[in-house]
Order: C-alpha cells, then sequence, then structure tokens
C-alpha cells in the first residue's frame, strides 16, 4: 500500500526534498536562416514543498500529569488536605500548606509534593530543589524519584530523566508512568523506535483510559518511523478508540494515515466527518480535510477545505501555509502571498513562510523583494539554508546581477556539495558572463551529481557551440537526447549543428521530428523551409515557410524566405504580392526591395523592378548587390 509522508508542526521542511522555484533552462543557438543567435529561458515547473501535517495533535501527556500517585499504598492521612488543594489546583494554598508541613516535620513526601507545586507555577529551579531534596531524606517517598524525573525533563534535561525512568523500571518492571513518560521522551528527541517499545510495554501494564492513551501515542511512534509503519499505527489508533470512541484526536489520526488508496480516501473523510459531528465546525477536522485532498489530488476540494479552517480560526497558520502552497502551484501569485503573510504575521519566526513569501514575489517579477524574503528565511536558520540561497541566484540573475549569483549559488553549493541544480544555474551564469571554462566545470559538476540531467547537457552543448566546438557540442547535443528522446530543444539545436557542419540530410529529419512533438515552433518550420529549399526540395520549403509565416505573420525574415520559395516555384506574382505587404512593414529594409527587384525583373516586369531597385540604391548606396541588380535590369530592357 502507498501511503502519504507527513511533517510535524513545526514547519521546517524536511531535508533531501527539493524546494526550488523556476529554476532556468537556457539554451541558445543559431538557426540555420539569417537569423541572428537567440537565447531563450524556459521555466522548470516548480517543485512545491510538501504541505504541512497538523501538530500530529502531539504526543498524549495526560498520563504523565499523576505526579505524586496520590492513591499509593502508602496514602498518609497527614498530606489530605494537601493533596486535596493539588488535586484542585489551588497551588499557592498547596504552597502555604507544605511549607508549614515541613516547618515542623521534613519528609521526603512533603518536598516531593512541594516541588510538582513550584513546578506548577512555573518555577523550575525551586521544583529541581524541593524534588532532589525529596530523595535524600529517608524513608523516601515512593513517587519521589518518579516526581524529580518528571521535573528534570521539564527542565529541559531529558537524558538525567531518562536514565532516572530506567531506573525506576529496574526497580519496578510494572511501573505504567514511568513506561510511558520514557515513551514521551523518546518521542521528543525524535526515537520513535524506542518510543514505541515503551509505549507497547505501558499499553500492557493498564487497561481503560492509560491503555487507551499509551496505544495513541504509540500510533504516534509508528507514524514517525516512516510509511512503512503506517499499517501498525492504524492498529493501534483503532485499539485505542475502542476504548475511548469519543476521541477527536485519535480519529485525526486514523483519517490521516489511512493509505492513498480510494478506500483509503473514503475511510478517511468518514473519520473527519465524524469528528464533525462530534465537534461541529473544529477548524483542524477541515485541516485534515484539506490535506487528505490534496494528497489525492482533489485540489478544489482541498482549498476549500482549507479556506473552512481559515475562516473558523483565521489565525489558523498551518491552513494558510498550506493553502499558499496549493496557490504557488496556481501561480497565484497574490493570493499565495497573502496566505504566508498571514503565517508570518502569527509567527515572525517561520523561515519556510519567508521562503514562500520569497517565491511569490518572484512569481510576481518583484525580484528585489523575493531576495529580501529570502535573507530573511537565511537569518531565521542561521544561515543553513540552502535553498534560499539558490533561489536568491535566480532572483539576482534575473536582476542580471551576475557577481552576486554567482555567490548566491556558491553559497548554496557551499550548504550542500551535491546540489546539481544549483551547479548547473552557476553554469548558466558562468556562460552568461562569459567566463567559459568555469562555465563548463559547474556543468560537468552538475551532471557528476545527476548523470540524466538533459538541461545541464543541452547547455554544455550551448557552451561548446559559443566556442565553435562543433564536435562536442553535437555530443552534448545527443547525450541530452539520449536522456531524453523527446527533447524539443535539444533536436532544434542538435539540426542546428548539424547545418552548420553540412549535414542537410540529418539536420532536416530532425526538424521534422521536432515539429512533430511541437507544431507551433515557428523558428523550426523557417529553418527546415530554409534547409529545403537549400536541397532544392523547393515544394517543400514553401509549404514549411507558409507553417512559419502563419505562426508569425509579420515576420520579415519569414516573408523573405517565402517569397524565395516562391520565387523557385515560379510563383510570381504571389511572391510580389508578399513582398510588397513587407515593405509596408519594414519599407527600410533593401533585403526586401532587392528580392522584390529581381522578382518584378524576372515576371518580365522591368520598369516596376528599376523603380524599386533605385529606391533601395537611395537608402544604401554603397551596396555592391543594388548595383549588379540595376545592371541586370537595365540590360534587360
Amino acid at each position: 500500500m502507498k501511503y502519504r509522508h507527513f511533517f510535524k508542526e513545526s514547519f521546517v521542511p524536511v531535508l533531501g526534498i527539493l524546494l526550488v522555484l523556476l529554476g532556468a533552462v537556457y539554451y541558445g543557438e543559431q538557426k540555420a536562416t539569417a537569423i541572428n543567435a537567440q537565447t531563450v529561458v524556459i521555466n522548470i515547473p516548480a517543485m512545491t514543498e510538501p504541505l504541512l501535517d497538523e501538530a500530529e495533535p502531539g504526543a498524549d501527556e495526560t498520563s504523565a500529569q499523576t505526579y505524586s500517585e496520590f492513591d499509593d499504598k502508602l496514602y498518609d492521612r497527614r498530606y489530605q488536605k494537601g493533596i486535596t488543594l493539588i488535586k484542585e489546583e489551588k497551588w499557592k494554598l498547596a504552597e502555604a500548606f507544605y511549607r508549614d508541613f515541613i516547618e515542623t516535620e521534613k519528609t521526603s513526601r512533603a518536598y516531593s509534593d512541594l516541588g510538582i507545586i513550584m513546578l506548577k507555577q512555573g518555577d523550575i529551579n525551586q521544583a529541581l530543589q524541593f524534588t532532589e531534596t525529596a530523595l535524600h531524606i529517608k524513608p523516601v517517598y515512593q513517587g519521589a524519584a518518579f516526581n524529580h524525573a518528571m521535573t528534570l525533563n521539564t527542565s529541559g534535561d531529558a537524558n538525567k530523566a531518562l536514565s532516572l525512568y530506567n531506573d525506576i523500571i529496574r526497580e519496578t518492571p510494572t511501573h505504567f508512568n514511568a513506561h510511558f513518560n520514557k515513551g514521551l521522551i523518546h518521542l521528543s528527541k525524535q526515537q520513535p523506535d524506542k518510543a514505541a517499545l515503551a509505549f507497547t510495554t505501558a499499553s500492557k501494564l493498564a487497561g481503560g483510559d492509560k491503555k487507551s492513551r499509551a496505544l495513541y501515542n504509540l500510533g504516534l511512534s509508528y507514524r514517525r518511523m516512516g510509511e512503512k509503519y503506517y499499517p501498525q499505527a492504524l492498529d493501534a489508533f483503532r485499539l485505542s478508540l475502542r476504548i475511548r470512541p469519543g476521541d477527536i484526536e485519535t480519529r485525526l489520526m486514523i483519517g490521516a494515515t489511512e493509505p492513498l488508496t480510494a478506500k483509503g480516501y473514503t475511510r478517511a473523510l468518514k473519520e473527519f466527518n465524524t469528528v464533525l459531528k462530534l465537534q461541529p465546525d473544529y477548524p483542524q477536522a477541515y485541516f485534515y480535510m484539506g490535506l487528505l485532498n490534496s494528497n489525492h489530488n482533489k485540489i478544489t476540494k482541498a482549498k476549500r477545505s482549507y479556506n473552512k479552517a481559515i475562516a473558523l480560526s483565521p489565525s489558523y497558520s498551518k491552513a494558510h501555509y498550506n493553502l499558499g502552497l496549493l496557490l504557488l502551484d496556481e501561480k497565484r501569485w497574490d493570493s499565495a502571498l497573502n496566505h504566508f503573510l498571514a503565517v508570518v504575521n502569527t509567527n515572525d519566526k517561520h523561515a519556510s513562510a519567508y521562503f514562500n513569501i520569497g517565491r511569490a514575489k518572484y512569481g510576481k517579477k518583484d525580484f528585489t523583494g523575493a531576495i529580501n524574503a529570502y535573507d530573511k528565511a537565511i537569518a531565521l536558520k542561521q544561515g543553513k539554508y540552502h535553498e534560499a540561497y539558490f533561489n536568491k541566484g535566480l532572483a539576482y540573475r534575473r536582476l542580471k546581477d551576475y557577481p552576486r549569483a554567482i555567490q548566491s549559488y556558491n553559497n548554496a553549493i557551499d550548504l550542500n556539495n551535491a546540489y546539481p541544480e544549483a551547479w548547473y544555474n552557476l553554469g548558466i551564469v558562468y556562460m552568461r558572463s562569459k567566463m567559459y571554462d568555469k562555465a563548463e566545470q559547474a556543468f560537468t559538476t552538475a551532471l557528476t551529481h545527476k548523470s540524466e540531467y538533459h538541461q545541464a547537457w543541452l547547455n554544455m552543448g550551448v557552451l561548446y557551440s559559443r566556442q565553435n566546438n562543433h564536435a562536442a557540442a553535437i555530443n552534448a547535443y545527443q547525450q541530452a537526447l539520449s536522456i531524453k528522446p523527446d527533447y524539443t530543444r535539444a533536436m532544434l539545436n542538435l539540426a542546428s549543428k548539424y547545418s552548420d557542419t553540412n549535414k542537410i540530410g540529418q539536420a532536416i529529419e530532425l526538424y521534422k521530428r521536432a515539429l512533430n512533438n511541437d507544431k507551433s515552433n515557428h523558428e523550426a518550420w523557417m529553418s527546415l523551409g530554409v534547409l529545403q529549399l537549400k536541397v532544392a526540395d523547393t515544394i517543400a520549403a514553401e509549404n514549411s515557410l507558409r507553417n512559419a509565416i502563419e505562426l508569425e505573420s509579420d515576420n520579415v525574415a519569414t516573408r523573405l524566405e517565402l517569397s524565395r520559395a516562391l520565387l523557385s516555384n515560379k510563383k510570381h506574382r504571389e511572391a510580389i504580392s508578399l513582398l510588397t505587404e513587407t515593405i509596408e512593414i519594414d519599407n527600410a529594409n533593401t533585403d526586401t526591395r532587392l528580392l522584390l527587384a529581381q522578382t518584378l525583373r524576372q515576371a518580365g516586369r522591368h520598369g516596376e523592378a528599376l523603380i524599386e531597385i533605385n529606391k533601395a540604391i537611395q537608402l544604401e548606396p554603397d551596396n555592391n548587390k543594388l548595383h549588379i541588380e540595376k545592371k541586370l535590369i537595365n540590360s534587360s530592357i
């Protein structure tokens, strides 16, 4: 079964997921026609961040709150009033009771309970002091070690707490709370396999509510172990739900863990709808519906669910964030930007949100604003954000600030040397800066890390072509096509290179293959027509050039080439008409007037031909070709 991958509430992207927006593929090649070499940028489809999972409601820590095991067998009436005040959460009164108590009688139980009271009031230092003291007063209270371990963990000293829980378990292997809290520590330390062992044991040591909560946390542990363990997670959640059928968070987790199948979708949706029956207008239920629908590519429904969650809870950052990602996919830059701004308005330390603000601004062509957002994201991650450096490089490239683009790509590479997209785009900027040796090195490194990188082979071909290394350029284009046989741009560039090396037949076949992929490519039709004229296939040339002119009717170069084909096919009248219209588009073009004069001469319209050639000579009196044509016209009169 295929299971989705979820992410924690922190929103921090998982390493290894590529967060690249709009990586540029650069290409350029001289065509077979008289058109100058052109450079064009193609955008790689944006690769979005993973959608964020809900908080996974978090580990259920309820069972850990029974700090001092008030119902243990050593119950002592001396503490009855203090215990009652603790249970009623009257902390100040409870503190006063125990402070008075230890003035007259210093017992381990009194210090332990007083430590918990101070912990609940936020005084960690005194809590540690009192629970530590409780361990050294004889007789030692049975719950003292547990309470001190729990206080240590709350203070941030998880390792000492874990060690103490292990001591408790060695002494009392059936201590439910020690196993339970040990599992919580392992979850917090990103050790879900060890957490699963602890919660499995805990679930066997209790019944009822405690067993249910241990099973719930066991399900979370399996989830965090990865999709391979999702079936075990589902089993644990379902067992927990049998004990607590009204528990909303467990139902959310069951729905979130269902496999990405049609049946899994139906079961998950049923759970979320049950949650809404138990608690109408519950924002998290709509959030999970959004996540479910987006994972099943039901994007419209996903957006509707996220919007509902936001309507119910306007500051719901996770819903804003995930909706923003979907809108980025749709290139709805302004709407996406508003949702990411809503995230940082709630949490201005959210690096991923600033990263996506940068993406949205890049899409809006606000490249300076994008750079500022990426800088904020980088600062929040203390400089360790290679994806943001990479996207900064893209923005600087669009601003034509190549030195800063190079620096940004290098920053990304310093953090992640095996980053083929960064090496590739670094090569693009080096090539634009005419630093060809460095460009070649960058492309080569990109291919070392990603051997099937067809765009890198393409641009290696462009680089070699600019250096007039035709053989190397041809090989590079062929490599690109071996990886991606339907790669139209590689076909076109290779065809152009075949034309340059007088392999006309191979060039013609490649242009035809490219046009089978994309019949809307004007330059391909034009280049094909020019080559067909060159091999005297004039009828085919005329057809190709007619297709070209349908795509760009005002293109003067295309009009000239079609006129030549018409002239070759003795269609003088149509050629004359086309050239006359072309002069209206650009009346200073002497090439057009020369060809019109030649066509008129061949049609026997010598007077008109002489008028046109004289106009051309007035525009360019030093053009020897014009004077030669005038002599031919005069000799024909």
